[in-house]
């Protein structure tokens, strides 16, 4: 059989296999689902962490201390989202995304994204400034989140897969992202914002945290907020 044709097998018989769906309660795992034309459907908030201005970090600074960024970042977004619950599922570069399933799923992600506000500005941005003494950057980031039913299935080839998060919500958190709303990091979409808790809704003095606008990106209004909350 020729490359040509082995290619063709498998693609034909992923157009035409029908899929098996089964309703998921928990976050997969790549050994939970197969290779075949298998998914498992569930409903999930999706936290999706993008930090700005990348070219611009490495076009002009070193490797290393672009790597040193890149790190710090990324750490302290995957230990906000496991704090808060969530589980990491896709790295992307300086981007990173998480899951959240169950009731409060959408307030748990919400809260991920103040606390992440919260970090970047005083452990990240601190600890840099601290070293660094006025030299570097200054970071520039943005975490979307909304939520929704997806399908998650399994894509790659033998001993090099991972797996697909399909459905909107997976898409729309990165979407967002793409806008420098700063001083607002943190942007949720009303399916979000509607099923908020009012822990994570209102600060302390009963005020809004969240602040209406609309996202170009999506086509759709969202809640921006320029807030942090520490993570204790």
């Amino acid at each position: 059989m020729s490359f040509e044709d082995d290619l063709k097998k498998e693609v034909r018989s992923i157009f035409r296999t029908r899929w098996e769906v089964v309703n998921g309660r928990v976050i997969p795992s790549s050994d939970d689902v197969s290779l075949g034309n298998k998914a498992k459907k569930i409903e999930l908030a999706m936290l999706y962490a993008d930090m700005a201005e990348s070219t611009n970090l490495v076009d002009n600074y070193e490797p290393l201390y672009a790597a040193e960024i890149y790190k710090s970042f990324l750490h302290v977004c995957c230990k906000v989202i496991r704090r808060n619950g969530g589980e990491l599922v896709s790295f992307d570069g300086d981007r990173v995304m998480g899951a959240f399933i169950g009731d409060g799923m959408n307030s748990a992600a919400a809260k991920a994204a103040l606390n992440i506000k919260w970090a970047v500005t005083n452990v990240v941005q601190a600890e840099h400034d601290e070293w660094y003494k006025g030299k570097g950057i200054k970071l520039n980031y943005c975490v979307g989140v909304d939520s929704c039913d997806h399908h998650v299935v399994r894509t790659g080839i033998r001993g090099s897969n991972d797996l697909l998060w399909v459905g909107k919500a997976a898409n729309y958190a990165a979407k967002i992202t793409s806008h420098n709303w700063s001083p607002y990091h943190s942007i949720i979409t009303s399916r979000v914002y509607g099923k908020l808790n009012d822990q994570s809704k209102f600060d302390g003095d009963g005020k809004n945290m969240w602040v209406q606008d609309y996202s170009d990106a999506i086509k759709e209004t969202v809640y921006k907020s320029s807030y942090h909350w520490a993570a204790n």
